[in-house]
């Protein structure tokens, strides 16, 4: 598994942060994982997750800052991220504050 988001597609990066966001709370539900796979497709679900599995938190938060700034470098699509980890939480009906406290996080680190 390549942990370079350079070799990495828009959407497997894409994926990637939402996978991540998905795991804030420790779980990703059934429809969290429907939401994901709708947008980006059911291969790059698979390829961010096996992506998530294989690295650490430290090596995470490097994936998320290198993609960034190769597919989400303005500050308007660090807007439309945001948003979109909004409508992930809001899938499964249950906002929980480890979620709102992962936007946090990324708002300061991306």
């Amino acid at each position: 598994m390549e942990l370079n988001p350079a070799t990495w597609s828009k959407d497997q990066y894409h994926a990637f942060l939402l996978i991540c966001a998905a795991h804030s709370n420790f779980k990703v539900t059934e429809r969290e994982h429907l939401y994901i796979s709708t947008l980006l497709g059911e291969d790059n679900f698979r390829f961010a997750e096996a992506a998530w599995k294989a690295c650490n938190d430290f090596e995470c938060l490097e994936i998320l800052q290198q993609g960034r700034k190769i597919f989400y470098a303005s500050d308007h699509d660090k807007k439309q991220l945001e948003s979109e980890f909004k409508t992930l939480f809001a899938a499964d009906h249950d906002y929980a504050i480890l979620e709102e406290n992962f936007i946090r996080y990324l708002h300061k680190v991306l």
